[in-house]
């Protein structure tokens, strides 16, 4: 398939040091590629993949002339190759999607770089006007996976799922309750009573893993940062 992903055009793809959404747009572009797939990325000049890159900016970016200037930029190129193109993929301003919301044989999606409420609402929405080609449900999973896969497979409606960290936690919760507790960025009366809210059914276990979580990433800063320090110093000869 011919796929295009847009970015928006502040930081390189990948980035070269600091650039979360672009490293997820760097590894989503270079699997597709390993796919076999045909892709095309909208971003930063000085991005760097395995992919054809339509480069696009304008320079101050802050400005709303400059801002609508990249709108511009990515809404006429999609327009433009509207017929060449069977996926969008958005990871910038939604609005350089609208000139191509009307082709109906363009399957088009978006994930907001900061998803906010009105962001999440605006993409159900695109997603929602957009017509289902021949009214099969998920198309492009259907068409790669047609044959290994029977019928009644394809039209199940979903089942949705998650993974049992509840029960995970509850199992776990002396150890993990110790974690959180050891980081002295919290203050262990307000940690005790996360758990304590999470163990009586109070609150969703999300509020009590994000402290594990984080501590554990605190963690491994702190581990990284010494071993850093311990590195010795290279010498850098000026070259001529």
């Amino acid at each position: 398939m011919r796929i295009a992903v847009t970015a928006d055009p502040y930081i390189p793809v990948p980035p070269r040091i600091y650039g979360g959404i672009e490293r997820i747009v760097g590894l989503l572009v270079e699997g597709l590629v390993e796919r076999g797939h045909d892709v095309v990325l909208l971003g930063h000049p000085d991005s760097e993949v395995n992919a054809e890159l339509v480069p696009y900016g304008a320079a101050r970016h802050g400005r709303p002339l400059d801002r609508a200037r990249e709108l511009y930029q990515v809404g006429s190129w999609l327009w433009r190759h509207r017929a060449q193109l069977d996926v969008v993929h958005s990871f910038g301003r939604l609005a350089a999607l609208f000139p191509i919301l009307p082709v109906s044989r363009l399957l088009v999606g978006a994930s907001p770089r900061r998803p906010r409420l009105s962001r999440v609402g605006t993409s159900s929405t695109i997603s929602r006007c957009r017509p289902r080609p021949s009214g099969v449900n998920k198309p492009l999973l259907v068409s790669a996976l047609a044959e290994p896969l029977p019928r009644e497979v394809w039209d199940r409606p979903k089942q949705g799922f998650t993974l049992p960290f509840r029960q995970f936690m509850l199992e776990h919760r002396g150890e993990l309750r110790t974690r959180a507790r050891a980081s002295e960025l919290y203050q262990r009366d307000a940690v005790d009573q996360v758990w304590n809210d999470f163990e009586s059914g109070r609150a969703h276990w999300s509020r009590s893993w994000a402290l594990v979580a984080f501590n554990g990433w605190v963690e491994r800063l702190h581990s990284v940062a010494a071993t850093i320090r311990d590195e010795p110093v290279l010498e850098m000869t000026p070259q001529p």
